[in-house]
């Protein structure tokens, strides 16, 4: 997993770097952001799966069955963002910077599965998308330094 983490932080690196004031002012309110974006996220999950377009789209019913398994996913959504929260992410350590990276692409798949049943194909739900998470990751690499120094203290 190193590998690929490596390979794509070498790929975010021709992209002019951020001032460190602004690094540390995202540092310090992340773990926030992600905290409260989880929860918005698993909202998001639970009214796509319990939505029609994405019951027909599978032949389901609209039994209780579905609707548990969409509370359910939405809730271990919800605990995982609150594991955002862990110390690690706090005190800065290499572990909380994989939990982001980790949330990044659970994300992405999330918002995928949002697009292609909300948006079916619309040109500006894919295009805002891809730019929406080439930003997210440009920022994860960029603060990336930050949680290796902490950690090698």
């Amino acid at each position: 997993m190193d590998q690929l983490i490596n390979k794509i932080e070498a790929k975010f690196g021709v992209f002019p770097k951020l001032n460190d004031k602004y690094i540390k002012l995202i540092v310090k309110y992340l773990p926030l952001i992600v905290s409260l974006e989880m929860v918005l996220l698993s909202l998001k999950v639970m009214a796509t799966l319990t939505s029609n377009k994405y019951l027909e789209a599978f032949k389901i019913s609209t039994e209780n069955a579905t609707l548990v398994s969409a509370y359910l996913t939405s809730i271990t959504i919800i605990v995982f963002g609150f594991l955002v929260l862990t110390p690690s992410l706090l005190m800065r350590k290499m572990t909380g910077w994989y939990v982001l990276f980790y949330f990044l692409v659970v994300r992405f798949l999330v918002e995928s599965i949002f697009v292609i049943f909300n948006f079916t194909g619309s040109l500006f739900g894919v295009f805002s998308h891809v730019i929406v998470f080439l930003a997210s990751f440009y920022l994860l690499f960029q603060i990336r330094s930050s949680y290796k120094k902490v950690e090698n203290k």
